[in-house]
């Protein structure tokens, strides 16, 4: 019952959305630069190492291409990438989609960082410790991801700020979130200490064929204030979602109510000190005690009342947004969604591992290290 919408819509999403198959992927690059490996999904035979073989693929998945240089690049100039996709459409008609980039090349650390993409970063990062977990221990794949963090600011510290306070952590403005998606992994389900078996597979395998729109949320959940959307005239009157509080227990006031969604799952949050007008509107209980005291799994049925349908509007234009039917989960004092609410509070000490401020005096002593060593 809980997941029963959820269930019609994947099933009904399944069947329409944009899907290839019998696909046979490429990816060719300009001279000095070479296709190192791929990341995700796919078919690779040992005699033809160039192409990926996806028997099918849609517009939920992704594939990470790793490049490597052959030789010098000329700076001033540009290079190329071309991605071909040979497939079968669900008509049954043979075609061919290609995507052609060009880049410019500079021998300046400095504009390479300026230039750097944070998501491809994450995405790199993420599929590199799904993919090493298996033949690895959770302490290798943990100390992957910080060596990692740390090896990227220390070259930008040494290259590019050289002349600064080495009692200042330096941030590339292109990276300065890097730490933070980087103690988002540390403290996931992939990584974290006593995590179920089958929760940490799921999440590999969604790093692995997940594209980088619904990678990051997953890392880093957004943290909507849902009472401040009514006082403010709701969704209509704001001309769409309003924006996301920093995920810590610091942007949450008394007597609030919370929504908290990853793009896979979101959680509706409300304080003790919630009004109970509200706690009627939204959940038909008279007071906090009694939410205490219903069952679990508790359904959010829509109500015909202003709190409910601004709810209801309000999570439509996330699922909307993250083009995804995600559940809605009620947190309740005491459960599991509890729990997993407060778990997605990433900048926060928990039981799954340091707070953001923690992590950053961390990572700046690593650098400092590398720097003097």
């Amino acid at each position: 019952i809980m997941d029963h919408d959820q269930v019609l819509n994947d099933l009904k999403w399944s069947l329409v959305r944009p899907q290839a198959l019998e696909a046979v992927m490429r990816v060719r690059c300009s001279q000095g630069l070479d296709v190192q490996s791929y990341q995700g999904h796919f078919y690779r035979q040992p005699a033809n190492p160039t192409d990926v073989y996806l028997p099918a693929i849609d517009s939920d998945k992704s594939v990470l291409a790793m490049l490597t240089l052959t030789e010098k690049l000329q700076p001033g100039s540009e290079c190329y990438l071309q991605a071909a996709l040979l497939f079968t459409s669900t008509e049954g008609q043979r075609r061919i989609r290609v995507h052609t980039l060009a880049l410019p090349v500079s021998d300046n650390v400095a504009t390479v960082f300026k230039a750097a993409d944070l998501d491809a970063y994450t995405c790199s990062l993420s599929r590199r410790v799904s993919g090493m977990l298996p033949g690895s221990t959770l302490a290798a794949s943990r100390e992957t991801v910080t060596n990692s963090v740390v090896a990227t600011l220390a070259a930008y510290r040494k290259y590019c700020a050289a002349s600064s306070s080495a009692v200042q952590l330096i941030l590339p403005e292109a990276l300065k979130l890097l730490p933070l998606y980087a103690l988002a992994l540390l403290k996931g389900p992939a990584l974290k200490e006593g995590a179920k078996a089958d929760e940490r597979a799921l999440w590999c395998m969604s790093m692995m064929s997940l594209p980088v729109a619904r990678m990051t949320p997953l890392l880093y959940p957004r943290l909507l204030d849902f009472h401040k959307l009514i006082e403010d005239g709701g969704v209509a009157a704001t001309g769409g979602l309003p924006e996301g509080l920093v995920a810590s227990c610091e942007s949450m006031q008394a007597g609030g109510v919370y929504l908290l969604e990853n793009g896979a799952t979101a959680f509706i949050f409300m304080d003790k000190a919630v009004p109970p007008q509200l706690l009627q509107e939204v959940l038909g209980v008279e007071s906090y005690e009694e939410l205490c005291r219903t069952p679990p799994l508790f359904p959010l049925i829509p109500r015909d009342t202003p709190g409910s349908r601004e709810l209801h509007e309000l999570l439509t234009q996330v699922r909307i947004h993250r083009s995804s039917f995600m559940r809605l989960r009620v947190v309740r004092k005491g459960d599991a969604a509890e729990v997993a609410f407060f778990n997605g509070l990433v900048e926060d000490r928990s039981t799954a591992g340091m707070s953001y401020v923690e992590y950053l005096c961390q990572v700046h002593r690593l650098i400092q290290g590398k720097m003097t060593s």
